[in-house]
């Protein structure tokens, strides 16, 4: 593979399949500019050498990690009955309350559009009823104009 990873267009790719799947099934550099992985550093850009840690690595394949619940409400006495820590706790809250104020703002931004959308649909209709009014007031006279 002469080209670099990044260099590659997609008839390349389509060409280069077999080549390119041996390069990034067991990377050991990533590229520091395209953020591609492969085991050649001569086929990336600004090649570093993965820094991987085997033990880290076997522990998470062996245990799953579960995500914390975002809404988790915990007080302060059952926190210390359970040996949880109070920063982690009062973390937690913080990062609820940003949360929250973050969808309040959402909110309010989307009443905002819906108010202006009504206004807008309103006048839309105004100017269509207007518009009814002098289509049919410029037919009208025709016909009586017609008839002398």
């Amino acid at each position: 593979m002469s080209k670099r990873l990044c260099k590659l267009n997609r008839h390349d790719i389509t060409a280069q399949l077999s080549d390119i799947t041996h390069l990034v099934s067991a990377p050991k550099y990533i590229c520091r500019s395209c953020a591609r992985s492969s085991a050649d550093k001569n086929t990336l850009c600004k090649p570093e050498a993965l820094a991987v840690d085997t033990k880290l690595h076997d522990v998470s394949l062996a245990t799953e990690i579960k995500p914390e619940p975002a809404l988790q409400r915990v007080s302060f006495e059952s926190a210390h009955e359970h040996n949880v820590d109070a920063k982690h706790l009062k973390k937690q809250a913080k990062k609820q309350k940003k949360y929250a104020k973050k969808l309040s703002k959402a909110i309010s931004k989307q009443e905002k559009l819906l108010r202006k959308q009504q206004k807008i649909e309103a006048k839309f209709s105004s100017v269509n009823q207007r518009l009814y009014q002098l289509q049919a007031s410029m037919t009208a006279p025709k016909s009586a104009e017609s008839l002398h």
